[in-house]
C-alpha cells in the first residue's frame, strides 16, 4: 500500500502502522513465550525482517522526500 500512496505522508503512514503491528505481534508473542520454538523461531525471523524492512524505508522516505519539512519550519520561526 505504501508504494502506491499518493504522497510521502501518507507512505509514512502506512509504514508506521505497519511496524506498530508487527511490534505488537512480536511483544505479544514473546510475552506467551512463543516463537521460540524451533518450527516457530522462522516466523519471527521474517516479522522481524519485514518490521526492519519498513522501518529502512521510512528513513528512505525521510531522507529523500520529507527532509526539507523541518527546514520549512525552522526558517518560518
Amino acid at each position: 500500500m505504501a508504494q502506491s500512496a499518493e504522497d510521502p505522508q501518507e507512505a509514512l503512514g502506512y509504514y508506521t502502522t505497519a511496524v506498530a503491528i508487527l511490534e505488537k505481534t512480536l511483544k505479544e508473542r514473546d510475552a506467551k513465550g512463543k516463537g521460540k520454538a524451533l518450527g516457530e523461531g522462522h516466523d519471527d525471523a521474517e516479522e522481524r525482517e519485514m518490521a526492519v524492512t519498513a522501518i529502512v524505508a521510512m528513513i528512505e522516505i525521510w531522507m529523500s522526500d520529507l527532509w526539507y519539512v523541518d527546514s520549512l519550519r525552522h526558517m518560518g520561526s
